[in-house]
């Protein structure tokens, strides 16, 4: 993930891992909160069913979403990543 981009966007994977840009600093949880705005709206859930699980002040991070199942995130995430898992 980096932070300080100029839009909060979906890149595409990289060695397993989704890469993510989020235009917010890290600065009170600014980023985390970026983070599951964007993956809510990527894949149509309310914000309450996205959590981060784990990776709070880490630039790697791990992501709960309830209502959509590992197959249709991934789906839909690369996607709009335009780029294969």
């Amino acid at each position: 993930m980096t932070t300080g981009a100029r839009r909060t966007e979906i890149v595409g994977w990289h060695e397993g891992e989704l890469r993510v840009r989020v235009a917010a600093r890290p600065v009170e949880g600014k980023v985390n909160a970026e983070l599951l705005r964007l993956f809510a709206r990527s894949l149509s859930v309310p914000s309450r069913d996205v959590s981060l699980v784990r990776g709070v002040s880490s630039r790697h991070k791990v992501v709960q979403i309830h209502g959509v199942s590992e197959e249709e995130a991934f789906s839909r995430l690369s996607t709009q990543s335009g780029s294969p898992r």
